[in-house]
């Protein structure tokens, strides 16, 4: 069950349960119940810290036949394993999935039991839980079995009789739910792609500058400390950002001269037309508030709404740089390309005022380790 994994960690069983939504998380929060009302003993004050005998056949204690009937009914595959990997107890599920009986897989090392390995795969979630003190999960693939699974750990107060704290381990098949996905992102890949080709048959420009703006972006947001989920916002976003301009002219797009001010006023509305048009497509990211939002400015001079650094998404601040950077650097039917030299010279001298501070360093580092444009 070893593989590529997507993590996540929370404070317990109720953090989990908001994130997933899944019935493991459900369990977990009953095993958090029985941990706590369980096994006698303690120190007083405070954690208790309870020194329960392991599981051993018919000596099995009261509270162990307790736990052992508990996870035995689960449907997920659960193995108890001391802070060492040493696997303590098992659950039916479990033994079935890998055809050993409990006196088998008792004392074994999970990551050889589990994943043929010798040694913790680099990520395993038992190592992060021990050393946050807290539950994690990871999302793990499984290439011989080709399975996605939900790999959960959390700890418990329980500790064996050599005094060696006690972690559940909680596995659930999860390949029906990241295949759904899977065909989800595709049909919203399809969407994004429907609606980038709309505006390239109008007016190529545009089209290409979006994709240059997407690039660096992306790149932007790794410099910016983004999440994985504001990361892909902001690509999706800019990729989309200039869709309100299909409702403007074409030939105010491409004028060879300076806009009069009804002019510039009329394209002024494409973020928008854009936000019209992107509010009513289901994305996992704010991608219409963030098209609508990258022409505002920090000190409130930009456009549609005028709003000020706190009111202006941080996805939609990083944007704000990326475009005003790709439209100087790149030629325009009505003027030659500025230069990337002279789109950081301006983001840096209104570092601040026109710009977010963080956003025009996150650019200007991505340039110092050897960005270009295509």
């Amino acid at each position: 069950m070893r593989g590529n994994s997507e993590k996540g960690a929370g404070p317990g069983p109720a953090a989990a349960g908001d994130a997933q939504g899944g019935a493991l998380t459900e369990y977990m929060a009953l095993i958090d119940g029985l941990a706590a009302s369980g096994a006698s003993g303690g120190n007083g004050a405070g954690p208790k810290i309870r020194l329960v005998p392991l599981p051993d056949g018919g000596s099995a204690s009261g509270f162990w036949t307790v736990v052992q009937e508990f996870i035995d009914a689960l449907p997920f595959l659960v193995i108890l394993v001391d802070e060492t990997h040493s696997i303590v107890a098992t659950n039916r599920a479990l033994r079935q999935y890998v055809g050993l009986d409990a006196h088998q897989l008792r004392g074994g090392y999970c990551p050889r039991v589990l994943h043929g390995l010798d040694h913790p795969f680099p990520g395993c979630p038992l190592e992060e839980s021990r050393e946050v003190d807290r539950w994690v999960e990871r999302e793990l693939f499984d290439p011989p079995s080709g399975k996605w699974v939900l790999s959960a750990i959390f700890p418990t107060g329980w500790r064996t009789e050599e005094g060696r704290r006690l972690f559940i381990h909680l596995v659930e098949d999860i390949t029906v739910r990241k295949n759904a996905e899977e065909k989800l992102r595709q049909a919203l890949d399809g969407t994004i792609m429907v609606l980038a080709a709309a505006t390239e048959v109008r007016d190529p420009y545009t089209a290409d500058h979006a994709r240059r703006v997407a690039m660096l972006a992306r790149a932007m947001a790794g410099e910016a400390g983004f999440t994985a989920e504001q990361t892909e916002g902001t690509c999706v976003a800019a990729q989309l950002h200039d869709i309100g301009k299909l409702y403007v002219p074409v030939e105010l797009l491409n004028k060879p001269r300076r806009l009069t001010e009804v002019e510039m006023n009329l394209v002024k509305m494409h973020p928008r037309i854009a936000h019209d048009i992107l509010r009513n497509v289901v994305f996992p990211w704010p991608v219409a508030l963030i098209v609508l939002q990258h022409h505002e400015r920090m000190d409130g001079s930009g456009y549609p709404a005028g709003l000020t650094g706190p009111d202006i998404l941080p996805e939609a601040r990083a944007l704000a740089v990326a475009d005003v950077v790709e439209a100087m650097s790149s030629h325009r039917p009505y003027r030659a390309a500025l230069g990337t030299d002279a789109a950081l010279a301006e983001i840096a001298g209104k570092k601040g005022l026109l710009y977010d501070a963080g956003m025009v360093e996150a650019c200007l580092r991505v340039f110092a380790k050897g960005f270009v444009f295509p």
